[in-house]
């Protein structure tokens, strides 16, 4: 902010002038919060975005206000970091309020996707044919895939 202050003084001539002084004060800039465009997450693969403030009065405190977080992840209150391991493939909105230490507030909706895993394929090259109740085996190279 800007205020100008008005001083007076007076001299020691002889015209005992009036001398008028302005002074300009700056504070903080005012404070904000931003998505940073976050990625895309995956299922099942562990996920970090921080959702960053800037100008206010550090310490900074972070709230969720509005929409929801992707099942599995959490935001961290001090720091602003999204993270955890999403549980749920979709489009998520979430509203990050930023908090400082003069309480000043600052808010933004963000847009989280989180995409489906990636389908499991598993090829075989000609396996061996099998006969009902005798155990199977591919032979050599066995491989195991699990499929969760």
């Amino acid at each position: 902010f800007n205020a100008p202050a008005f001083f007076s003084a007076t001299g020691n001539d002889k015209y005992n002038s009036l001398t008028e002084f302005f002074l300009t004060t700056s504070g903080a800039p005012a404070l904000g919060i931003t998505c940073d465009n976050p990625p895309h997450g995956t299922v099942g693969t562990p996920y970090s975005h921080a959702f960053p403030a800037t100008g206010g009065v550090p310490p900074y405190s972070f709230t969720l206000i509005g929409g929801i977080l992707p099942p599995g992840l959490s935001l961290d209150s001090s720091t602003g970091i999204v993270s955890g391991t999403p549980t749920l493939a979709g489009t998520f909105n979430p509203k990050i309020q930023v908090t400082d230490s003069t309480l000043a507030t600052a808010s933004v909706t963000c847009t989280i996707v989180i995409d489906a895993p990636a389908p499991v394929v598993v090829l075989c090259d000609n396996p061996p044919d099998g006969t009902v109740g005798v155990a199977y085996s591919p032979g050599d190279g066995q491989v195991e895939v699990p499929i969760a």
